[in-house]
């Protein structure tokens, strides 16, 4: 499994900006780990795992842990073991308490309604960023890849709109824009010369 090529799908990847509400009565964690530290730790996991983990707008990123699960068991021995700098083989030791917490959040995600149900149009969608990716220097027409998904373009744009409320086209340039912004960002090139990359 490429988890590269997942990670660097539209939408997929921390491109989002995230408000906190720091009220006096909430307490609260956030784990933030790097791209590489990711594909390491979870490159025996399956794309479609990955997938809904990284597509919010398909999946609801909000999980209620129920309190019988022994989720914060786990994760209160995750705080531990980063925490304690003088814990032999720390760094595996964590790493396999987040694959631990991941696995755990997945297994609970599974039995709570995701927003999407029908996995089929959900397939379709996934094959398609994927396919923007591989094609996007030689096309950015949404009958390009409809063909190449073997089904028709007024198809594709009703599994857009239905899953992500975007035409087909809008999420072929959302990919175009969001490369544009990477290019941006990991080079020396300007502006003018975005579109020619």
């Amino acid at each position: 499994m490429n988890l590269n090529r997942l990670l660097n799908c539209p939408k997929q990847r921390g491109n989002y900006i995230n408000a906190f509400d720091f009220s006096k009565n909430l307490n609260g964690f956030c784990i933030i780990f790097t791209e590489e530290y990711f594909v390491n730790c979870f490159s025996n996991l399956s794309e479609d795992f990955i997938f809904r983990l990284f597509n919010p707008q398909l999946f609801s990123p909000i999980l209620e842990i129920p309190r019988q699960s022994d989720f914060k068991i786990y994760f209160n021995l995750l705080q531990k073991e980063f925490n304690n700098v003088k814990s032999f083989n720390q760094k595996a030791i964590i790493e396999s308490l987040f694959i631990i917490l991941v696995s755990k959040v997945e297994s609970l995600k599974q039995k709570q309604t995701f927003y999407i149900k029908e996995s089929s149009k959900i397939k379709i969608f996934q094959k398609f960023t994927s396919l923007i990716e591989k094609y996007l220097s030689e096309s950015r027409s949404a009958d390009f890849y409809a063909t190449r998904l073997n089904i028709t373009y007024k198809h594709l744009n009703v599994i857009c709109k239905e899953l992500v409320n975007k035409t087909a086209k809008s999420v072929i340039d959302d990919f175009v824009i969001l490369q544009a912004k990477r290019n941006l960002i990991n080079s020396n090139l300007k502006i003018s010369e975005l579109w020619n990359v």
